[in-house]
């Protein structure tokens, strides 16, 4: 462990994830030396690719004292995308790039050994790269509060205790308000026992059925972008790598975005539908420049 002494300055969380890390990689017979150094290499090109095509990134301010590690919430669809390109000189960490990155021979299979080791890697350059004073985008859905409290100590547990970052949480507003009868509505839906092309949203409450329509618009958007990937008539994103995640995953994260954080340090973007590009840029700008400097 004298070589990830960096992880004795976070929690005993992430003490923990690097020995559960190096034993995945000595079975799997994987060096995460070699799966790092890849993994730098990509975001080092990111920063390349970003500074080249970005207008609103600048080299010269490119680094700063106190960086901020933005976790965004909301599940797919909810402007996350749009949001990122409006920020400037903010790096996008995303575990799906990296796990694509380095497992794309498994197809990525999402293997538990494989999400271990991909999340490790990603964590390991986030805070190699707070380090060196970059901006984070800790990209991902980020909607379980469990899931994210080892970043962000929401959840007040010894083992989250310590972490050294700034953190903002960007919060995005779901596609419509839900009563909790409606909630438990929508989470009674088994699209693992019935696909959501078959789900009958006329039986259902509006919002609900709303809701369905609008994972159900999502995931079939997905899926043809990457069966056009797939066939070669649309080219792979290498800095936004796109996966067709099963609808009952979608509507898992899209039930979980309902619950709202309750932190100081949160910034909620409004949803709101803009068809005019310009506008909808504004829009997102807005709620930019209030989490990198509100």
């Amino acid at each position: 462990m004298g070589e990830y002494d960096f992880c004795f300055k976070l929690s005993p969380y992430h003490i923990v994830n690097s020995y559960l890390a190096i034993v995945i990689a000595q079975v799997t017979d994987l060096d995460v030396e070699d799966l790092y150094d890849k993994a730098e290499k990509h975001i080092e090109g990111f920063i390349e690719y970003a500074l080249e095509n970005y207008p609103n990134w600048d080299e010269d301010t490119l680094t700063v004292d106190d960086p901020v590690l933005m976790m965004p919430i909301g599940a797919a669809g909810s402007g996350k995308s749009t949001f990122f390109k409006e920020l400037s000189n903010v790096i996008n960490f995303s575990c799906d790039n990296i796990r694509y990155l380095l497992f794309k021979e498994y197809g990525p299979s999402f293997s538990p050994w494989e999400s271990g080791l991909s999340w490790w890697i990603v964590n390991r350059l986030v805070d190699h790269y707070l380090g060196k004073g970059y901006n984070v985008f800790y990209n991902g859905v980020n909607t379980d509060l469990e899931y994210r409290s080892p970043i962000t100590m929401e959840d007040q547990d010894i083992l989250f205790a310590g972490m050294p970052y700034r953190v903002k949480l960007v919060y995005f507003e779901p596609p419509v308000e839900l009563t909790s009868k409606e909630l438990e509505e929508l989470k009674s839906i088994n699209l693992w026992e019935t696909p959501i092309e078959e789900v009958d949203t006329g039986s259902l409450s509006k919002n609900a059925g709303y809701v369905i329509d609008f994972i159900k618009i999502n995931y079939q958007r997905t899926l043809t972008r990457t069966e056009k990937i797939s066939s070669g008539e649309e080219s792979q994103d290498p800095f936004d790598i796109l996966y067709a995640v099963p609808a009952p995953i979608v509507k898992l994260f899209v039930e979980q975005s309902f619950d709202k954080p309750a932190a100081d340090n949160m910034v909620m973007v409004k949803r709101k539908e803009i068809p005019d590009p310009q506008e909808r840029s504004a829009f997102y700008r807005k709620y930019a420049e209030i989490a990198m400097n509100g």
